[in-house]
């Protein structure tokens, strides 16, 4: 799990990225109660990483306007919970077929595809995230979330 130290250089990193961070204020912005519900929709749990950003950043854009998966999906009647990561795992499922291995994280209109694989969970608790370039298979890109957000900032800052 990263360090409270990887953690404060990642907040760093993303208010000093502002260009290709489009997220919220650093805050209080998703609840304990809509990560577990999230959890449970899912049927395993949420990195600790990515807990950590939702808890504090909500959602947003990364790059130019590709939503990064995050979780506010109420339910049934939540009018739009497209870019919601327990809500993108139904629809992945329904219409490709694959199952919650592969949780979806970024979408760059199918050329790029960045997921968790959820089949390699480390001891305390973190997904590898993978990339998918059309087409192909998934290759390895980052040993957790924080990692790979950290990498796509300075990809972003680059481009």
């Amino acid at each position: 799990m990263p360090s409270e130290g990887q953690y404060k250089e990642l907040r760093r990193q993303i208010e000093e990225n502002p260009d290709c961070c489009g997220f919220a204020p650093f805050g209080e912005h998703c609840s304990d109660e809509l990560l577990a519900l999230a959890e449970e929709r899912l049927g395993l749990p949420l990195p600790p990483s990515y807990r950590w950003w939702c808890r504090h950043f909500g959602g947003g854009i990364l790059g130019y306007s590709y939503e990064l998966s995050s979780v506010y999906w109420e339910g049934p009647d939540d009018p739009c919970p497209a870019g919601d990561i327990a809500y993108l795992a139904k629809i992945n499922r329904e219409n490709s077929g694959h199952g919650t291995e592969l949780l979806e994280l970024l979408n760059h209109d199918g050329d790029e595809v960045f997921y968790f694989d959820t089949t390699r969970r480390d001891d305390e608790g973190e997904y590898p995230v993978v990339v998918r370039y059309a087409p192909g298979s998934c290759e390895p890109y980052a040993a957790n979330f924080l990692e790979f957000l950290k990498k796509r900032i300075e990809f972003m800052g680059q481009a």
